[in-house]
């Protein structure tokens, strides 16, 4: 049955993902809220969240996210993936081997305060986000 909703591609095994869709004639904004979680897992992929990415609003927040060790799996994707239209990022803990910890893409607006990352974060927008929106985040953000 065809709901007018693009595929979705499921990738690599990851401990929580969350994928919205609006059907692709519609005006409807879809909302993903993740919030006040522990993930600890073997997985490359800790978290992976997307709304709608036309309209759509992430809210990300209050996560205690570790990737534990597995000599088996060195992996180099990044622990938390985030895309939205609007996205928040708030008081998130990221422990990961790999760098980026967090990779959030967002077409519109984000805001991302009193994150801790073990890694770097890759901050994405198309089109591209207002200057500064890369430069701020180690001010409201921590990486140990």
């Amino acid at each position: 049955m065809d709901l007018g909703r693009p595929a979705v591609a499921i990738r690599k095994p990851c401990a929580l993902r969350v994928v919205t869709n609006a059907p692709s004639n519609s005006e409807e904004q879809v909302d993903a809220d993740v919030t006040d979680n522990l993930i600890e897992q073997t997985a490359g992929t800790l978290a992976e969240v997307s709304a709608a990415p036309a309209r759509g609003e992430v809210m990300f927040s209050s996560k205690r996210c570790s990737r534990l060790a597995n000599p088996r799996n060195v992996a180099q994707v990044p622990a938390v993936i985030l895309a939205g239209a609007h996205v928040i990022v708030t008081g998130n803990r990221v422990r990961a081997l790999a760098v980026p910890s967090l990779d959030v893409t967002a077409t519109d607006t984000l805001t991302a305060v009193g994150n801790i990352t073990s890694g770097d974060a890759a901050i994405h927008g198309a089109p591209p986000l207002p200057a500064g929106a890369m430069t701020d985040y180690p001010t409201y953000n921590g990486i140990t």
